[in-house]
């Protein structure tokens, strides 16, 4: 009986072996995304190397009036990075359905403890479906 327990412990360790990088983080993660939130299309997604190239200190953002989101990637892990980029497609659906004001992206209102939440439970999901992601290698950029 012990046996079987150290073989099915055996298979739930080599049941994923894929190195994820990035660009996999993304093609796992965005048709989650897309069925969860039930979106239509996606903003685009600008990809910047380093917090001092946006315009506030963030590793992310969303513009509503541009309709697109900016991800930091460098020095960071992708499940981190994705779970960013979560957060911004939740302000994206909440601008297509004319939900934010101005300010709305202070801490503590409404859309942004709305957009932390379902964040969370969009990285719930992608971590089920693909356990693997959550220990890809940082992104390290020159």
């Amino acid at each position: 009986v012990q046996n079987k327990y150290i073989m099915l412990t055996i298979n739930l360790f080599e049941q994923e072996t894929k190195d994820y990088n990035l660009i996999d983080c993304f093609e796992a993660f965005l048709p989650i995304a897309i069925k969860e939130l039930g979106l239509t299309r996606l903003p685009k997604i600008h990809i910047k190397k380093d917090v001092n190239m946006i315009h506030v200190a963030s590793f992310g953002g969303y513009d509503d009036i541009d309709k697109k989101i900016t991800l930091v990637i460098n020095n960071r892990q992708p499940a981190d990075i994705i779970r960013t980029l979560a957060h911004e497609l939740v302000h994206f659906k909440q601008g297509e359905n004319n939900e934010l004001k101005p300010g709305d992206w202070k801490d503590g209102s409404d859309p942004e403890n709305e957009a932390n939440a379902e964040a969370g439970v969009l990285m719930r999901k992608l971590a089920h479906d693909y356990p693997g992601i959550l220990s890809a290698k940082p992104v390290q950029l020159p």
